[in-house]
């Protein structure tokens, strides 16, 4: 079963919880627009309660691939994150790179 946005955003907004999310159940075409939807909840929650402070995405190349210059410009901001963990560091999206990860 795909994991529920709102079950991990409600459970991150507790200060006590820390969560790992694996996306092994979401078909592999929809991870990156996966993971999108739930990168713009996760700056909201950020924004609204300073948390989550760190963000650890392992297989990057799937969840933040490169984008054209079109869609690049209509999507959601990269994750503030300094962790990045990939096989592939030219598949990543140069936003998340360019971002100093901070």
């Amino acid at each position: 079963m795909a994991p529920d946005p709102f079950e991990i955003l409600t459970a991150l907004e507790k200060p006590d919880v820390q969560a790992v999310v694996c996306l092994a159940a979401v078909p592999p075409a929809k991870r990156a627009a996966f993971f999108e939807r739930l990168n713009a909840d996760l700056h909201s929650l950020r924004e609204k309660t300073g948390r989550p402070h760190w963000l650890v995405i392992d297989e990057a190349q799937e969840l933040t691939p490169r984008m054209d210059a079109q869609t690049a410009r209509s999507a959601v901001r990269p994750p503030r994150t300094p962790f990045i963990v990939t096989t592939d560091p030219s598949a990543i999206d140069s936003r998340i790179v360019d971002s100093g990860a901070t």
